[in-house]
Parts: structure tokens; sequence; C-alpha cells
């Protein structure tokens, strides 16, 4: 559909196309539809010394969606809850190997301008009003596998009408 015929919030399912995300706004509302990878906040610490020490995502990172998950309780009759927290794991090495956007909170600071100058990515979050719409949105939950050098504790998310914001995108 073209921009100009469209209503409601933009459709988003990974992969993103660095197009695709360029056209993104700060401030914009978008749904996300298909696979979103999440990670716990309490794995961050142990993922984020394995990206620095140079290991690879344990999945193909080019254009995908990496969600901060918190450690909020899932309301009946959801499956899980979420609560995107601030986002603790290198900005830089997660769009290096191609994540087109991450959700969470927490997304400022000069050194983040530069990093949306040079790579075609946006930040999201999930306004609070809307959080509710969040573990519904969330329909499956599978874990990644990973080899043993990769990084541990990803779950796919299949997501449909999840509501988030364009907080940060590029410049």
């Amino acid at each position: 559909m073209n921009e100009s015929t469209q209503t409601g919030p933009k459709r988003l399912a990974p992969p993103l196309t660095e197009e695709a995300v360029l056209d993104l706004k700060e401030g914009e509302e978008v749904i996300i539809e298909g696979s979103v990878y999440a990670i716990k906040e309490s794995l961050c610490p142990a993922a984020s010394m394995a990206l620095q020490h140079g290991q690879e995502l344990p999945f193909k990172a080019e254009g995908q969606i990496v969600l901060l998950i918190g450690p909020t309780p899932p309301e009946p009759p959801r499956t899980v809850g979420v609560g995107a927290q601030r986002f603790p794991l290198p900005l830089d090495i997660l769009f290096k190997q191609g994540i087109r956007a991450v959700i969470g909170v927490g997304f400022h600071g000069d050194s983040l301008n530069d990093l949306l100058k040079e790579y075609p990515a946006v930040c999201l979050s999930v306004d609070q009003d809307k959080a509710s719409a969040v573990g519904a949105a969330i329909k499956s939950i599978s874990g990644v596998a990973a080899e043993a050098e990769a990084i541990r504790g990803f779950h796919i998310f299949t997501v449909e009408n999840f509501p988030a914001r364009i907080v940060r995108a590029g410049l």
C-alpha cells in the first residue's frame, strides 16, 4: 500500500529492509507482525560480554527486531509478561550484525545519534497505555537453538498487532 493511501500505524514485518527503516520517523506508531527475537534483561550481562568478545547472535540477524523483556509476570490468559526495560546490550554490535530495530527504553545520547547515522536502524518503545496489548500480541514463544559458541537466552516471539512507537530513528 502506498503511503498516501495508508491509514493507521505502519506495519512492520521482519526481516526489515533498509528502505523500510529509513522511512520511519520519530514519534510514529507502528504495528509489528511476525517473529521478534527476545532476551530477558537478566541474561543481558552475559550476552553483552559475549557480543563484545566477538560471538555471533544465534540467528540470522539481518533485518531482525530484538525485544528486551523484563521480569513482568504474565496476566491470565497471556503466556508471558513483557516489560521493555532499559537496553543494556551493545547497540553498535547489534546494528553491525544487521539488527534493524530494538525495543526497550533508555535510548538517548550523542553516541546513539552517531550510530543511527552509520546504521539503518530504529529504536522503539511500548507506550505504557499499550502494555496490555503487548501481552495479547504474543501468540507463541519458542527457544532459539544455539551452538556451543553462540550466545544463549534468545527466544522467538511470534507476534500479531504488537504496538510500538519509534523513539529514535536515523538522522
